[in-house]
């Protein structure tokens, strides 16, 4: 360096950034036309009435079956058995003595549960 020298300052070149700038640009174009295109055939109702839509049905809930208690337990039965036909030249024969059949319907039983207690907040 020499005393009363002019001072030089070199300026560096300017990246170039008119490719990136240019290709993002087409990145975002094709991605936007690609967005239109799945709305319009998600949204496209094919011009058909609004009428026209299938009836929506609805299960009706299950219901479960009732817990049923145990048959009771009845002694053995005797078959019945008719009584002989009678006619004018036949005498009428007793049958073997028959017990009457004992039948006993199933009680239905159903879970107790408890009540839930009200929830109270305190401020």
């Amino acid at each position: 360096m020499e005393c009363g020298a002019p001072a030089r300052t070199r300026l560096a070149q300017t990246p170039n950034w008119q490719l990136p700038t240019v290709a993002l640009a087409a990145l975002v174009l094709v991605a936007g036309a690609l967005f239109a295109f799945a709305f319009v055939k998600l949204t496209d109702d094919d011009g058909a009435p609004a009428s026209a839509a299938p009836a929506v049905t609805t299960a009706a809930p299950v219901v479960p079956p009732p817990v049923l208690a145990p048959p009771a337990v009845t002694g053995p039965t005797a078959p019945v058995i008719p009584p002989a036909q009678t006619g004018p030249d036949q005498q009428t024969t007793p049958g073997p003595a028959t017990t009457p059949q004992v039948t006993t319907t199933p009680q239905v039983t159903t879970p107790q549960v408890p009540p839930i207690p009200p929830v109270t907040t305190t401020p």
